[in-house]
Order: structure tokens, then sequence, then C-alpha cells
């Protein structure tokens, strides 16, 4: 779910729930900075565990993850300029 939307910068801010097991692949934001806050659940990112109340941050064009979602996720996540991804594997084959 979109909160905010910043149409200077297109950063925004965004709420989101994971159902337990879902992976998300390594990536990479080309054009923003990631700030995560975990509101609930158990999120595995890059092989390190966050749990409830946990903050991370993943600079702008720096590959992060797998994430894996150990329980139900729900994440209060900014991004501060657009939101595009690649994937890291496939950046990193290049």
């Amino acid at each position: 779910m979109v909160l905010h939307k910043n149409e200077q910068t297109g950063g925004l801010t965004v709420l989101r729930r994971f159902q337990a097991g879902i992976t998300v692949p390594a990536h990479i934001h080309p054009e923003a900075n990631e700030s995560v806050f975990i509101l609930s659940g158990e999120w595995e990112e890059s092989g390190k565990t966050h749990t409830t109340g946990a903050f991370f941050f993943a600079p702008r064009g720096t590959a992060h993850g797998p994430h894996v979602a150990k329980t139900e996720v729900i994440s209060l996540t900014m991004f501060d300029g657009p939101l595009t991804f690649v994937n890291a594997a496939e950046e990193q084959s290049k």
C-alpha cells in the first residue's frame, strides 16, 4: 500500500505485507536508497535476521537480499527516489 509519493523525487513510503515463506531475490535499487522498519514478523535480509522493531538500510546501487519472510512480515519501507530495481545476479553477470 503506497502511503505517500513525492511527486518531485519519485520517492515512496509503502506499507508492505509478505506472507511467510516469500523470498525476494537479491536485487539493486539503482535510483533510490531503501530504509525498512519491521513493524511485525521475522525477516531475513542477506543472511541477517531482523525482527519486530528492527531497522535496516540498503544504499542506492548496492546489491542486497535475498529477503526471506520467516513469518508473516509487515514493514514500513521508504525509497528516497523512484522505485526501480534490477536482479543482482543478472547485473553481476554483465
